[in-house]
């Protein structure tokens, strides 16, 4: 890429960061377990929300529609499992519950469960691009794992993603700093803000000081997970300039989901 491009490039990424929290549904992904024995399953749910309180919650508004889910894992060796026409809708209604199915390992290492969505939207001239991502560890032993740094740092090449920079399944525990970085179109965006949500905890104002930082300028956020449980790290923007078929602008989300221990499983003496 020549200079002037990177110029472009950049511009765009500023311009973007200035519209941090344009509003979106987001979906994430959540695991019944995150670090799993070899030879059992793992559960995953894809859900759709965030609807209110500038979404920034775990409350589920609607549902995925049928036909524009999508999941897949990445193994450690970044191999990518199709898991969508495995789905199974866990709702009475269309616009009710949640998408999920199951998945088996077979080796060891850290997993990737992502789900991708871009549609245009039927309410608004508005086009949605969303990434979602969450994580789970296979291992021989429950009682002494093993850790394992291979295959969290795969990026996907999403839009807007939200990349692991910490270990999310062997390092974390209550009191832990966990890091991420942001890429829009591959390139680190700075000044963006990123929430860190506990569960059953309600953000406050424009930006909650509390749970809320902006990324530097490599795009890098980082924030100490104050408490066990489930974490949904998310980060917004929206290109106004963009156009197409049906839409005038573009919406991006970016999810990644924790479950945060309160003890990490790697460290000595439970630390």
């Amino acid at each position: 890429m020549d200079p002037a491009q990177n110029r472009r490039v950049l511009g765009l990424i500023l311009g973007l960061a200035l519209m941090s929290q344009a509003p979106a549904h987001d979906i994430w992904i959540e695991a019944n377990q995150t670090l799993v024995r070899l030879g059992e399953q793992v559960n995953l749910a894809l859900m759709l929300g965030n609807h209110g309180n500038h979404h920034r919650d775990f409350k589920l508004a609607s549902k995925i529609p049928a036909g524009q889910q999508s999941l897949r894992v990445l193994t450690p060796e970044g191999t990518s499992i199709e898991l969508t026409p495995n789905l199974i809708d866990n709702g009475y209604e269309p616009k009710e519950g949640f998408w999920s199915t199951t998945f088996l390992g077979n080796q060891p290492g850290i997993y990737q469960a992502i789900s991708t969505f871009d549609q245009v939207m039927s309410f608004a001239p508005v086009r949605d691009i969303k990434c979602a991502k969450t994580f789970f560890g296979l291992t021989g032993s429950l009682d002494k794992p093993v850790k394992s740094d291979k295959g969290f740092a795969l990026p996907i090449g999403a839009p807007l993603e939200l990349m692991a920079v910490s270990n999310p399944v062997f390092g974390l525990g209550s009191g832990s700093v966990f890091t991420v970085r942001l890429l829009f179109k591959g390139k680190p965006m700075p000044g963006t803000v990123v929430s860190f949500i506990p569960k059953g905890t309600t953000l406050t104002g424009d930006i909650d000081p509390r749970y809320e930082v902006k990324t530097d300028a490599t795009g890098i956020a980082s924030f100490t997970l104050c408490q066990s449980g489930q974490w949904l790290i998310v980060a917004h923007a929206k290109d106004e300039s963009a156009s197409g078929e049906g839409y005038k602008s573009i919406g991006f989300s970016a999810t990644l989901h924790l479950q945060v221990p309160a003890a990490c499983p790697c460290c000595a003496g439970g630390q």
